[in-house]
């Protein structure tokens, strides 16, 4: 189809990393026309009476604040002839994990 993509590492939760590397790309492919937000993670306790709050805001900075970092660091590469933007995060969002936060008899049906 004639396209190219590329792809660059940074952690989606530092936006000081995420700008540059956005930027990067844009100029090694010309353009950019889609962005692709593909991150996730989990917590690691078994209940939500387990959480720690740190781990919790790990996890926010993560799976929402590293999907908002990203588009804002696309949209001005988007100005002049638009864009598509895509987030999709991890499989097991799709349903429960035995133990996992939202564990039967912690408030959450």
């Amino acid at each position: 189809m004639g396209r190219r993509a590329a792809a660059r590492r940074a952690h989606v939760s530092d936006a000081d990393a995420l700008t540059p590397a956005v930027d990067e790309l844009a100029s090694e492919l010309g353009s950019l026309r889609v962005a692709h937000a593909n991150a996730a993670i989990l917590t690691q306790s078994a209940t939500i009476s387990d959480l720690d709050l740190d781990e919790w805001h790990r996890v926010l900075a993560v799976n929402l604040t590293g999907v908002l970092l990203i588009f804002r660091a696309v949209l001005p590469h988007f100005e002049a002839e638009g864009g598509l933007l895509l987030a999709t995060g991890s499989s097991t969002a799709l349903g429960g994990i035995p133990g996992g936060i939202f564990a039967p008899g912690e408030g959450v049906e």
